[in-house]
């Protein structure tokens, strides 16, 4: 390792500025120094003359002459450094220095005494000193001493020395910490503050730690006096505040021009400084309504906040208490029905037009008891409208859910415990209680699965090429129809999956195949190159499964097109795959337009391609009926059916919307139904880590976001309504409904009667009255289950 000191020997105030040993010189180098010198030996400048020492770089001659100060200076060609210090290159800084001293060290009481009484005969050699250490006015230790020559820097240091002690033995250096101490620091003559003597880089240490210490003492200074003027005007406002009533309060809010929530805020956290027990504190209308659409978006953020006392939240159990107003039965809710007839009475005609969704769930069995109701939960149930099969554990749930067609408002109106497709006469009596609460439905969407095409039968849909029916009088005005078409995105997901289940199509026996290995053939020449046409293909595009999304772009025609002109062979006949392509792609965009500036108009292009579609359909099947085409070489029947009334059913709502009800455009991503799907993914996500909840908490779900959609007012739509005085849903609403315990008390009065019968008669054991259901007993094999899934 490299040495960062000077090798020569006393040199203790080596210079900054050291040069290492050349090869070809160290013999000289060792000769001159006296000492034995290594590759990492380093000799410090003051041992070098100046004029051996190159600190500028010179390079011209005359006006053209120029220099440069180097880095690192160097020495001359044979230059040879000295024992002699030469101070001329760099200023030398006297520091005081120990060097080893050879000591000898006596520790006897007895011989120390006896020196000390006669020390006044005893006559040194020459040449020798001596030094009596003193602590506490008694002598401790006699020190003899030499001292060597005058070195370079004009300074001697101790060479040898004899110390006799009692055996106490102080250096120099701990005579001075003792007589600092008993001087306090102070010299004894000028009663003066001694000064300490630090090198230059300590010192720098410590002017910088009291400039620190200067700038503390000052920034305390400031904040304690700022903190002294916030404690004033905080006493204040207090002051202040505690005059303030509930009055002035409500007119220092209305000058201020803030919201109407933050406004319940503030009003609800001054009532609530006012109350010393917080169950004593009563909340306004406004702010419960806001709590209780709060503890149903984050249950977890509302227990914060109040467990916190951040916000003056009410408790759980009041909350629960406007969640049980609306009932956890199935069927329809007449008192929910109630409250949406006073949300429609306040919206104008073009936001009560819209379509009802149908769609079921798949559930998890599971019994619970109700005790509001006492009666069991999770059993088949249609709330009365329908008579039950039997005593059988539901495993869908249907629900029925409104959607309008101008904003964003989306309301579940209906829910079924069942064990089978959704009956006809409840999507009738639907669209009856909701043209009673004041909104139009002019349309009824399902998906396209086979349970549903049995309502269709019964409603006389029919998407037969020949009788083509795809609407039903509505049942609450005869003069209304109500359109009914199948989910677009459902019906497009059948198609594909039929393209690769049988893994080619055709729609003209003259014309070549629609073939999926197009499609994977596309996505493995995309996959290796770094410029991509179909930038988005990925594999879940090409090779399906469960849980893969469908996604339709257009991109993927362009991609057949690109590399038909450069990839012949691979590509030959894929011009049908793309025109088959192209069409999906158009009907798809026609069927799902989300945005005002691409709704569909009376001119618009997009009727033009719902037209062009259902041609194409058409005479897809004309070939099938006339044997110019398989039956695998054709879509289904029921997608063939289902994609023609969807069509058709899109055209008409259409040009009904624009010339019947005087609509600018119309959006028809609203007759979708994405926001039901979404629905039940809120319910699967809330219900934990099982796609499949259990019936009980299925419908325990449903009433929370019930009760939420319903009281929570849309933050915009596709249609602006300009209303003065428009009163929205109030808590006072729910406080209403829940005074009805009706049916809780007859049934509790019947249950007692039961039981008084039993008292009295004597004749019957406890478990004869549970004889009706079996739901209690379990048979060996789950009982080791149970116990071994702990």
């Amino acid at each position: 390792m490299v040495s960062n000191k000077c090798c020569v020997n006393g040199c203790h105030e080596s210079s900054k500025t050291k040069f290492g040993v050349p090869i070809k010189d160290i013999a000289a180098w060792e000769k001159s120094l006296g000492t034995q010198l290594t590759s990492v030996s380093r000799v410090c400048a003051k041992h070098f003359k100046s004029s051996d020492i190159i600190n500028t770089w010179v390079s011209g001659n005359g006006n053209n002459k120029y220099s440069i100060c180097l880095k690192r200076p160097r020495l001359k060609t044979g230059a040879v450094p000295t024992n002699i210090i030469y101070t001329d290159y760099e200023k030398v800084s006297y520091r005081r220095y120990c060097e080893r001293v050879h000591e000898v060290i006596i520790k006897d009481e007895s011989l120390f005494d006896s020196v000390l009484s006669q020390f006044g005969s005893i006559t040194l050699p020459k040449g020798w000193f001596f030094d009596i250490s003193i602590v506490n006015n008694f002598p401790v230790a006699i020190t003899f001493f030499t001292l060597n020559k005058f070195n370079n820097c004009s300074q001697r240091y101790l060479e040898k020395q004899l110390i006799l002690s009692k055996g106490i033995i102080l250096c120099n250096f701990c005579k001075k910490l003792v007589t600092l101490k008993d001087n306090n620091g102070t010299n004894i003559s000028t009663a003066k503050r001694i000064r300490q003597y630090l090198s230059p880089q300590k010192e720098k240490v410590l002017n910088r730690l009291q400039w620190s210490k200067r700038i503390l003492k000052i920034k305390y200074c400031r904040t304690k006096s700022r903190f002294d003027e916030l404690k004033k005007k905080m006493s204040e406002c207090k002051m202040e505040m505690s005059k303030i009533n509930s009055s002035t309060l409500e007119n220092i809010i209305l000058k201020s021009n803030i919201p109407e929530c933050q406004a319940n805020l503030i009003q609800e956290i001054f009532i609530a400084s006012k109350v010393k027990c917080s169950k004593q504190n009563r909340y306004s209308n406004n702010w419960l309504l806001l709590c209780l659409l709060f503890n149903i978006r984050s249950p977890n953020g509302y227990r914060f906040l109040r467990t916190q006392n951040i916000l003056p939240l009410p408790s759980i159990n009041t909350i629960r208490k406007y969640l049980l107003a609306i009932k956890n039965e199935c069927g329809f809710d007449m008192n929910f029905f109630k409250l949406l007839k006073k949300k429609m009475s306040n919206k104008n005609q073009y936001n009560q037009k819209g379509i009802l969704l149908s769609d079921e769930i798949f559930l998890r069995t599971s019994i619970s008891v109700n005790s509001q109701s006492l009666t069991y939960t999770g059993l088949e149930d249609f709330g009365g409208e329908l008579p039950n099969k039997g005593k059988e554990k539901a495993d869908h749930g249907l629900v029925i859910m409104w959607q309008s067609l101008t904003e964003n408002f989306t309301q579940p109106v209906a829910v079924f415990a069942s064990k089978g497709p959704m009956p006809t006469k409840l999507v009738i009596k639907a669209i009856m209680l909701l043209e009673d609460a004041g909104t139009e439905v002019i349309g009824l969407k399902t998906d396209g699965a086979t349970t549903n095409r049995t309502m269709w039968n019964n409603l006389g849909i029919s998407g037969k090429k020949k009788s083509l029916n795809k609407y039903f009088l509505n049942p609450y005005d005869e003069k209304r129809k109500v359109f009914v078409f199948s989910d677009a995105p459902h019906l497009l997901k059948t198609i594909r999956n039929r393209l690769h289940d049988k893994n080619q199509l055709k729609i003209h026996h003259s014309k070549s195949f629609i073939k999926r290995e197009y499609f994977y053939k596309l996505f493995k020449i995309e996959e290796n190159n770094l410029g991509k046409v179909c930038p988005k293909i990925t594999k879940n595009h090409v090779i399906l499964s469960n849980i893969t999304k469908m996604k339709v772009n257009n991109s993927v025609a362009v991609g057949l097109h690109f590399y038909r002109d450069r990839e012949p062979d691979i590509f030959k006949d894929s011009v049908e795959t793309e025109q088959f392509t192209l069409m999906l792609n158009s009907l798809f965009d026609a069927m799902n337009r989300k945005f005002p500036k691409e709704g569909i108009k009376r001119n618009s292009h997009d009727l033009e391609v719902l037209n062009e579609g259902k041609q194409w359909l058409d005479s897809w099947e004309s070939n099938y009926d006339d044997g110019n085409i398989t039956a695998n070489e054709f879509l289904t029947q029921q997608t063939a059916e289902g994609l023609r009334v969807t069509i058709q059913s899109y055209i008409d709502i259409t040009l009904y919307l624009l010339d019947e009800c005087n609509f600018s455009y119309v959006l028809t991503s609203k007759m979708n139904q994405d926001n039901l799907e979404k629905f039940f993914g809120v319910i699967r996500q809330i219900a934990g880590p099982n796609d499949h909840p259990p019936t009980p908490t299925f419908l325990q779900l449903y009433r929370m976001l019930n009760i939420y959609s319903l009281l929570k007012p849309p933050k915009n739509g596709n249609w602006k309504v300009d209303e003065e005085n428009k009163s929205i849903l109030d808590i006072i609403d729910l406080k209403e409904l829940m005074n009805d315990t009706s049916v809780r008390k007859e049934k509790v009065k019947k249950l007692k009667q039961k039981i008084d019968i039993l008292i009295e008669e004597g004749d019957k054991d406890p478990e004869d009255i549970f004889l009706e259901h079996d739901y209690t007993k379990s048979t060996v094999f789950k009982s080791v289950v149970y116990y071994l899934g702990g």
